[in-house]
């Protein structure tokens, strides 16, 4: 070996005592990963933010149907005031066997965001990466930062003539705050058809959405509900609604935009609530 081969060896030696061992190359790549996937569904959806705070604050908006007015969308909560529900008789003093209160059989039905309704419906409409850019989606038009909001998938279909996916979410906040909606995918991006805060004791998230021909009132709730039925006026009796999945109905909405009504029944036939059919929301468009 020559001088200059040893010069080189004692150089590269001494250049290594200088050099500090790297951390774990993960971390940085999964902040990487977060920071590019949150900013491509950022930029995916900000084109449509402001045409979306048009209806994401849910005050009931009017749209012409067949010649009136119909008022939408709600919340069915427990009780519901349109239709005075009627009174549950506990029964005889049984001690700890007692029935339940009216308000106990009620409240067990209803939404618990700390426990929710198990997802519903089809499967490719709840993918991680779609749900990521709704979360955005809120996030940006709620003013909050991403890592305070988890968005849960509560029922999920594709409109067939349009092809398109809608799906029904609870939002949880970092802050305490909850929130339910409608969001459907749309060649602009994610839009939010509904976004209102969740009531304290919501029974049934009942919505009308766009058809082709009229309305299609949709009702997500527990699956240990026992029927779901709509009345197209005061003087028609009401029928059970078509059922998608365990607690999830659909029916058309062709009876009085001004009497048709929505009630929720227990498995025992009792009626948990009763509200006035939503009416089908507005695009943002």
């Amino acid at each position: 070996m020559s001088p200059l081969d040893d010069e080189l060896r004692s150089a590269l030696h001494e250049r290594a005592h200088d050099v500090h061992a790297p951390g774990d190359p993960l971390d940085g790549i999964r902040r990487k990963a977060r920071s590019l996937r949150r900013r491509r569904s950022a930029g995916a959806v900000a084109a449509s933010a402001l045409a979306v705070a048009a209806v994401a604050v849910v005050v009931p908006s009017l749209t012409t149907t067949g010649g009136e007015e119909r008022v939408g969308p709600q919340v069915a909560t427990a009780p519901a005031t349109d239709f005075p529900l009627p009174t549950l008789s506990p029964g005889p003093d049984r001690s700890s066997s007692a029935a339940p209160s009216p308000s106990t059989a009620v409240s067990s039905y209803a939404l618990d965001p700390a426990d929710p309704w198990p997802y519903r419906g089809d499967p490719d409409v709840a993918v991680a990466g779609d749900l990521d850019a709704y979360e955005v989606q809120w996030a940006t038009v709620h003013g909050v930062s991403i890592d305070d909001v988890e968005l849960v998938p509560l029922f999920g279909q594709v409109y067939e003539p349009s092809a398109t996916p809608q799906l029904v979410y609870l939002v949880r906040q970092a802050s305490g705050d909850h929130w339910w909606g409608v969001a459907e995918a749309t060649e602009s991006g994610p839009e939010l058809l509904i976004d209102a805060p969740l009531p304290a004791v919501p029974v049934a998230l009942v919505v009308a959405l766009r058809g082709d021909e009229v309305g299609r009132l949709l009702v997500v709730t527990s699956p240990a509900v026992g029927t779901v039925e709509y009345a197209a006026d005061t003087a028609s009796e009401a029928a059970p609604m078509r059922r998608l999945a365990d607690g999830v109905l659909i029916a058309p909405l062709e009876g009085d935009p001004t009497t048709d009504s929505v009630r929720v029944l227990a498995p025992g036939g009792s009626e948990l609530l009763r509200v006035r059919a939503p009416d089908p929301v507005s695009r943002a468009d």
